[in-house]
């Protein structure tokens, strides 16, 4: 498969964990986690995550794939799947901030003292520390892709939400995963 340069893909879930769960209660948002795909089958998806799959509280940068880990056992997830159009140079540039996230993710730790204080609508910085929507708003904010006047610590889901990005797909992760996405290395689920 040829490799799309001229898209990134947000893709915002709610899974049902206690987690998202909790998120959700809180904010009254239709989604509580958001990822960025460098492509539209969603095999290479990122974001600020558990780690494991039974303990939501040691949490860092992860690449996400729909048939593994958290998406598996939640079946009844459910997603947005948004495409934004960008240049060459701005996708290659996000794939070398993710790249550098990757390669230093031993550093990298889930925010959750941001998520929590973000509540109250404070918004810090902390060094090395990120929640999902943060990273995925860092990475756009840096390749000069704007969908919002926030900064982005200050970005959550529901702002990609209410975005004007095009929307390419929304209803459960497995259908999109199973219909779309499935080839070889990959299972349906």
């Amino acid at each position: 498969m040829k490799e799309d340069k001229n898209h990134l893909y947000v893709v915002l879930t709610m899974t049902g964990t206690l987690p998202a769960t909790a998120i959700h209660f809180f904010t009254r948002k239709p989604y509580s986690h958001t990822s960025l795909s460098f492509d539209r089958k969603l095999h290479h998806m990122y974001a600020f995550g558990r780690y494991w799959n039974w303990f939501a509280f040691y949490a860092g940068f992860v690449h996400e794939v729909p048939d593994r880990c958290v998406y598996k056992r939640f079946k009844k997830t459910t997603c947005r799947v948004m495409e934004i159009d960008v240049t060459p140079e701005q996708y290659m540039e996000a794939k070398r901030i993710t790249r550098h996230f990757a390669s230093h993710d031993k550093k990298m730790r889930y925010s959750n003292l941001g998520l929590v204080l973000a509540e109250f609508n404070l918004y810090p910085y902390i060094k090395n520390r990120f929640f999902c929507s943060q990273f995925v708003a860092y990475v756009l904010e840096k390749i000069g892709h704007s969908f919002t006047d926030k900064r982005y610590l200050e970005v959550r889901p529901d702002d990609f939400y209410q975005s004007d990005m095009r929307v390419i797909y929304e209803g459960t992760l497995r259908d999109y995963w199973n219909n779309f996405c499935v080839e070889e290395g990959y299972s349906k689920y």
